[in-house]
């Protein structure tokens, strides 16, 4: 589903972008603005191999 890809491409880039004029660079616990530290090689726990 590339479509789909490109889709949520286009709608995290809005997300990201810039809120009246400011963009706070801050962590918030709950919403991770980056996943780039995530490791998907390992399956969670709770979620079945």
């Amino acid at each position: 589903p590339s479509k789909l890809r490109e889709k949520w491409d286009e709608l995290s880039l809005r997300l990201s972008a810039p809120i009246g004029g400011r963009f706070e660079n801050r962590e918030d616990p709950m919403f991770k603005s980056s996943y780039g530290n995530v490791d998907y090689s390992q399956i969670p726990t709770g979620f079945r191999g």
